[in-house]
């Protein structure tokens, strides 16, 4: 059982397990987003990765941020904007009038693993960490299924999109206010295709434009 904090012992406190989730609950619920990126690879259907940012232009906190990531075993990478121009910057368009770095954690078993440990205490992102939880946990689980039954089966991104996974696509892109946004580039194109072909195959047609937002197929 973990040791009752007091006020009267602040460095403990900071020191406490409870105070860094906490304090990587704060970074995402002020400074951070929760998204599924479709991933396209040149002649096979688009795949999704679950994606968790932070971002900021404070050195102290995000050092802070990226500690407290490692003293969990949480990996991740990080990316940096500066106002000389952009160091593997994600959105290079947007600059800042100060040097900005992001904190990514990708890839399903590292956003599984760290959403796991922060849905219980988000509250502007509560809804985004569970749909992306729910959709790492199903395809977790699906392709350990596979492997047991038929061997090796590749990489967690390897089979089909279904339903679900399309469901919790569009949900998310919802939950962001993102449904509207990029609908021109190659990658939305491809994975409103799937999308139309999965519901066609589950005779859920009728959800697409719920779901999509227009009636472009």
């Amino acid at each position: 059982m973990e040791k009752q904090l007091t006020l009267d012992d602040p460095q403990e406190r900071l020191n406490s397990l409870n105070f860094k989730i906490g304090w990587l609950s704060a970074m995402i619920d002020g400074e951070g987003s929760i998204s599924l990126t479709i991933q396209q690879i040149k002649g096979r259907d688009p795949y999704l990765v679950p994606n968790v940012c932070i971002s900021g232009t404070d050195i102290s906190s995000m050092e802070r941020t990226m500690g407290y990531l490692r003293q969990m075993d949480i990996p991740y990478y990080i990316f940096t904007s500066t106002k000389k121009g952009t160091k593997m910057s994600i959105n290079p368009k947007s600059q800042s009038t100060k040097d900005c770095s992001t904190i990514r954690i990708w890839g399903m078993k590292r956003a599984n693993k760290f959403l796991e440990l922060i849905s219980p205490y988000l509250i502007e992102k509560k809804k985004q960490a569970e749909c992306v939880y729910g959709y790492s946990c199903r395809r977790i689980i699906k392709h350990k299924n596979m492997m047991s039954e038929v061997g090796k089966v590749g990489k967690l991104q390897s089979y089909p999109l279904e339903i679900e996974d399309i469901i919790d696509y569009w949900n998310i892109r919802r939950l962001n206010n993102t449904v509207g946004k990029y609908k021109n580039s190659k990658s939305s194109e491809s994975i409103r295709r799937v999308t139309y072909e999965v519901l066609k195959n589950n005779n859920k047609l009728m959800m697409y434009s719920e779901l999509v937002g227009d009636n472009k197929k």
